[in-house]
């Protein structure tokens, strides 16, 4: 099977199948409590990856987006984006979703779901990026081909990035409208991750389990709110 076929396979099915690859994983090798200083670190370098690539995603959907749902399920673009993070990485979009996927697969703190999670994701994302590039060569031709030649596959080139923040800020509205969906499940999955391997499983005796909840109220309500103006149309980005 070609890449790029198989890439169309994954793109198509990605927003149920890549969840379904975490479920089971979880599933199979539930992570435990953690017991030693090394296992906390691994935890906390984890979280701070799936940060940095929440970061990384919150800055592409601030300065410009591309389309990355497709039309029925298959790769479309009405336009080529080069600019903000696009000028800076092919791909930024998905660079983040491996840091915040291979972020928590390595703070569950089983090594062999974290290997086995870390391989699929990469082989998913490089055959769904063979499909795209494949179709925007045949639609944008020598300007992709131009693209191509001068922009990084995948890791951002950060060379001046504070001075264009500086220059040209991020749009609130814009991050809201793309990202309150991805933010509030990387929230609340850090938070189920951090409970679940550092405070007691007893939720009768467990003093942070007020907190927890309380935090995730607060996630679940941001979601909804956000959700409910995006609806009305009262918070909106033109495409």
């Amino acid at each position: 099977m070609r890449l790029s076929t198989l890439g169309a396979f994954f793109f198509r099915w990605r927003n149920a199948l890549f969840p379904l690859v975490l479920i089971v994983l979880v599933e199979l090798w539930p992570p435990g409590h953690v017991a030693s200083r090394i296992e906390l670190a691994i935890l906390l370098a984890g979280l701070a990856l799936a940060t940095l690539g929440q970061a990384l995603r919150i800055l592409t959907v601030g300065w410009d987006y591309i389309e990355r749902g497709g039309v029925h399920g298959r790769v479309a673009a009405s336009r080529l984006v080069t600019h903000g993070m696009f000028a800076r990485s092919r791909n930024p979009m998905y660079v983040g979703n491996l840091l915040i996927a291979g972020g928590f697969l390595l703070a569950l703190g089983r090594l062999v779901p974290a290997l086995a999670g870390i391989a699929f994701f990469l082989l998913a994302y490089r055959a769904i990026v063979a499909s795209e590039e494949q179709f925007l060569a045949s639609k944008f031709g020598a300007d992709y081909a131009s693209y191509m030649a001068s922009v990084p596959r995948w890791l951002p080139r950060l060379r001046g990035l504070r001075a264009e923040l500086r220059s040209r800020p991020l749009s609130l509205t814009a991050i809201l409208v793309r990202e309150f969906g991805t933010f509030s499940a990387t929230v609340v999955t850090a938070v189920a991750l951090l409970a679940w391997r550092l405070e007691p499983h007893d939720l009768l005796h467990n003093p942070w389990g007020v907190l927890d909840a309380t935090l995730l109220g607060v996630i679940a309500g941001f979601y909804l709110t956000v959700r409910t103006l995006k609806k009305r149309r009262i918070l909106w980005v033109p495409r």
